[in-house]
């Protein structure tokens, strides 16, 4: 249960740092060739938001409130790899 939980977490932290990347203009114009208006830069930052503290509930649940919240942050460091990892090589995959 509990590997289930960081798993969970782990895609959780992703996907909000994902979106917290794409609500930046460079990042959003790397991935979908436009700028992002206003209320879609508002949008993806206030979901990320919200992913992020489910991750953290989630590790807290698994592992208490202090080993969860360690654990988090080093969930919260691959998670914020991965995105930059993808973010870094992605226009060379297009470019393929």
């Amino acid at each position: 249960m509990t590997v289930l939980l960081a798993v969970f977490a782990l895609v959780l932290a992703t996907v909000g740092f994902a979106g917290l990347a794409l609500a930046m203009n460079k990042h959003h114009r790397d991935v979908f060739g436009r700028m992002p208006t206003r209320r879609r830069k508002q949008m993806l930052q206030a979901m990320s938001c919200g992913l992020l503290l489910l991750s953290l509930a989630s590790c807290i649940g698994a592992w208490r409130v202090s080993q969860g919240i360690t654990g988090w942050f080093g969930l919260a460091t691959v998670a914020v790899a991965l995105v930059a990892l993808g973010l870094t090589y992605l226009p060379r995959i297009r470019a393929r």
